[in-house]
């Protein structure tokens, strides 16, 4: 009987692991949104598709990048091996230094990995930071956003320093271990997208730039940057309109007929 009432109240439970440690979230923009309260998952822990895009649009991601976004993440004709509904907090599917398939119908892995939110942490981000940002520099451009792209686009096992795992399956046609998309332009992969959509959706739109210590907080600390505030969550109340009576009606007036006759009418005129 103890065991039935304690698997009870695990199944009546509303959804709470896990659902304060942030770290757990390898994607730093899906992060970002549910650290925020942007995006909050069910009592199961899982958020969707059609949530998640309208999470974006309110927020002020560009349609084109919401869209894309959630097509190459949720079950859709560009992913049809993802599923219909994510755990934000169990989207590492394939561990660190492993090569392998991401599995079927779970959260899909790009064909390679920064590893950054996947326990690489500050050390990978500062290694691609000094590869990239040039020193005294306060903000990313896009030419630095895209040489980070390229710190990690490597297998297992080449020089420099390689992508924390590989999904094998995710592997362009043409594309071998030890090229980068640099080396080759058929290694161009989702990690790529990725990082270059979150540059294009948060960075300062005047500047074109994203601010040097922004860009750090939203990969580590999943913390928008200063022009993409995050909204209350509550709503000021909206007062009611006060009920009014309707106003006396007067009695209909009598309209007196028309008197004119067919011939002095005008035929309809087009309007210049």
């Amino acid at each position: 009987m103890r065991a039935i009432c304690a698997a009870l109240s695990l199944l009546l439970t509303p959804f709470a692991a896990a659902s304060t440690d942030f770290q757990k979230i390898t994607c730093p923009v899906v992060g970002t949104f549910v650290k925020s309260g942007l995006l909050v998952p069910d009592q199961e822990g899982f958020i969707t598709k059609d949530q998640t895009f309208a999470a974006m649009l309110d927020h002020g991601v560009p349609m084109t990048i919401a869209q894309a976004t959630t097509d190459s993440n949720f079950f859709s004709f560009a992913c049809p091996n993802c599923p219909t509904r994510i755990d934000p907090f169990r989207m590492n599917t394939i561990p660190s230094g492993r090569r392998m398939n991401s599995p079927f119908g779970e959260p899909q892995e790009h064909f390679r990995s920064t590893g950054i939110r996947e326990g690489r942490g500050l050390a990978a981000f500062l290694a691609g930071q000094q590869r990239c940002l040039p020193p005294g520099a306060t903000a990313w451009t896009r030419a630095n956003v895209e040489c980070f792209t390229l710190v990690w686009d490597r297998d297992m096992g080449c020089p420099g320093i390689p992508s924390n795992d590989v999904s094998e399956d995710k592997r362009p046609a043409g594309c071998k271990r030890c090229e980068s998309r640099a080396d080759n332009p058929a290694c161009k992969s989702g990690m790529f997208d990725t990082i270059m959509f979150m540059f294009d959706a948060f960075k300062n739109p005047i500047t074109e730039t994203f601010a040097k210590d922004e860009y750090r907080a939203m990969w580590l600390d999943m913390e928008f940057p200063s022009g993409h505030r995050v909204p209350s969550p509550t709503k000021a109340p909206q007062t009611p309109e006060p009920k009014t009576q309707n106003p006396p009606t007067a009695a209909p007036a009598t309209l007196a007929p028309r008197t004119q006759s067919p011939a002095t009418l005008s035929p309809p005129t087009k309007a210049p």
